[in-house]
């Protein structure tokens, strides 16, 4: 299963939910828990992205592969630069024929077994729009959480309902369907 890593998160504008809807929800009047809101807002919405493995706005992602992973990106995601075993975007499309031509020794010299070659990994940048499918559901899901994160400050677990709801969104790795 390919690893990923947030580069960039979603700027304000592009993120599921803001800072001025979470006040609403919790009725924060004043601007002195701000710093406080924006950080549990960030956590439930790395908490919903995770349990649906989808990016709901705008990010800059890495993402790692093993070369007996399928190559393929989050929905809507666009390649910017590939590092590790391969080096150019063109040579990812290959990747299968690249594993079969080694495996025969077609036309490549194999200078490692085919399982440590296998092992071998690139790493892809690529930005996303995010996804906009559940985006509703995520979002008040997100509120949902931030807005608990706020009411119950000290550490407390929390209820598994929000896994129940976002049941209809999760999909498998990457937010790839």
């Amino acid at each position: 299963m390919p690893s990923t890593q947030v580069l960039v998160p979603p700027t304000a504008d592009t993120a599921l939910a803001s800072l001025a809807l979470l006040k609403k929800q919790v009725r924060a009047d004043s601007g002195e828990e701000d710093d406080l809101l924006q950080v549990y807002l960030d956590a439930a919405r790395e908490m919903v992205e995770g349990e649906t493995c989808r990016y709901y706005g705008a990010h800059t992602l890495a993402i790692t592969f093993r070369l007996d992973e399928p190559y393929k990106l989050p929905v809507g995601a666009t390649a910017l630069t590939v590092s590790g075993a391969f080096t150019t975007l063109d040579a990812l499309e290959n990747i299968p024929a690249y594993v079969e031509e080694y495996r025969k020794g077609i036309s490549i010299n194999r200078e490692l077994p085919l399982s440590t070659l296998l092992e071998q990994e690139y790493t892809v940048v690529a930005t996303t729009p995010g996804d906009t499918q559940y985006a509703g559901l995520a979002k008040r899901v997100t509120l949902a959480l931030a807005a608990d994160f706020y009411r119950n400050r000290e550490v407390t677990p929390l209820s598994a309902q929000w896994r129940v709801e976002l049941a209809p969104a999760r999909t498998n790795v990457l937010g790839i369907s």
